[in-house]
């Protein structure tokens, strides 16, 4: 018998969002229950016109600008759409499409500007650049702003190495954190798993939240309005 999937699998999934392995499990998955086939091509086709709704929605006016190694977004891209999709189906937000979006997305202009000073830095990688760069738009923001600041730094996939206790920039994290008590560290616990199933020694810092999926973190924020940098 196959194994059941769980809720987030499935969004992450449409959303290409997981690994070779875990997309091949949900394939076979697919393949013995036509009603969960059918399931994720509706998914497709509702996040194909969520992303319309969406791309419509204006960036703050004092949104950073973009850099060439990270992308700033507020609620438009397919990883945040995809995302958003999920926790709304979730809700029962089926029914607020069927009915119409605009009311839903007013609602999410004015959590943009509630939460105009609350930001994702969102990293899946462990390459050194990538990593640098990540403690370095934490900094930017902690540093250029108030205690109004708020910024969480959520990994998944390789990019749970930063948080890793032997990982080469710890002093310079935990500098950040001992500095800024506004900044908070969450780690994909199914990322952390998938290394040790792989035979890894990963243990994270002591201040790392890693109690959930890093994209059920990441979905709370963005239904929240936080802004998300993608690096």
């Amino acid at each position: 018998m196959a194994k059941k999937l769980e809720s987030y699998q499935i969004h992450a999934y449409v959303d290409g969002q997981l690994s070779r392995e875990e997309c091949l499990e949900v394939e076979m998955a697919m393949q013995h229950d036509p009603e969960l086939e059918q399931h994720i091509c509706q998914l497709r086709g509702l996040k194909s016109k969520l992303k319309e709704v969406y791309n419509d929605i204006p960036l703050p006016k004092n949104a950073p600008l973009k850099t060439e190694k990270s992308k700033f977004s507020a609620f438009s891209g397919s990883m945040a759409a995809s995302i958003i999709l999920g926790m709304f189906l979730g809700a029962g937000a089926l029914q607020l499409y069927l009915h119409g979006w605009q009311e839903s997305v007013n609602v999410l202009q004015e959590q943009q500007q509630v939460a105009s000073s609350k930001y994702i830095i969102h990293l899946d990688s462990d390459d050194p650049k990538k990593e640098l760069l990540a403690l370095s738009e934490a900094q930017k923001l902690l540093s250029g702003g108030g205690p109004e600041v708020q910024v969480d730094m959520i990994s998944n996939y390789r990019g749970v190495n930063l948080f890793e206790v032997n990982n080469p920039n710890r002093s310079e994290l935990e500098g950040l954190l001992n500095q800024y008590p506004n900044l908070t560290l969450y780690a994909c616990h199914r990322a952390i798993q998938r290394a040790l199933d792989r035979g890894e020694k990963i243990k994270m810092l002591p201040q790392v939240v890693q109690d959930k999926p890093g994209i059920d973190t990441l979905a709370e924020r963005l239904i929240e309005g936080w802004r998300y940098i993608k690096i």
